[in-house]
């Protein structure tokens, strides 16, 4: 089964872009993500790991969250993967990758079978805006999502477990702050 560990936002952070993602939809282009109930997040990690096992996954969760503490990001750009994703991308600090490392380094233990893009030196930290759409599709959503984009600060304050087919959270942990 997929699972994943995500970072979650304080309300006004995960407010400021579910709305630009509302807008983003009303374009019609490529999969909504509101659509499947997904809210905006970042993701730290990927996996595969067997079903009914959930409470190994909810200590992994727990222990992250002893080490990891809620904080500000900058989001100060927008990106684009392929197959097209639209994405905002903070700026990556040592923190960052601190905490992309450590998930790894406990899901590690515990025998998970990654997604090679979420593994320390390839993650590249984002908030999916828009998935699934063809070039045209993007060209449109990035010239909507470029005229509206302002460099703006963000806070995680959450860690998230959930599974994919169909989305849903699992786990939650709410982070202390430094």
């Amino acid at each position: 089964m997929t699972y994943s560990i995500s970072l979650g936002f304080d309300k006004i952070t995960g407010e400021k872009i579910k709305q630009d993602i509302f807008n983003l939809c009303k374009k019609d282009i490529g999969s909504c993500i509101l659509d499947y109930n997904i809210p905006p997040h970042i993701t730290l990690s990927i996996f595969e790991y067997e079903p009914g096992i959930i409470d190994v996954l909810k200590k992994v969760v727990d222990s992250c969250g002893v080490f990891i503490k809620s904080g500000k990001l900058h989001f100060s750009s927008i990106g684009v993967f392929h197959p097209p994703v639209l994405y905002y991308a903070p700026i990556v600090t040592n923190k960052l990758i601190d905490i992309n490392e450590k998930v790894f380094s406990l899901l590690k233990d515990i025998n998970a079978k990654f997604n090679p893009y979420y593994v320390p030196n390839n993650w590249v930290p984002h908030v999916s805006l828009g998935y699934n759409m063809t070039n045209k599709d993007l060209l449109v959503a990035f010239e909507y999502i470029n005229s509206v984009f302002n460099a703006f600060d963000g806070h995680y304050t959450r860690l998230i477990l959930s599974k994919y087919d169909p989305y849903s959270e699992i786990y939650v942990v709410d982070l202390k702050s430094n």
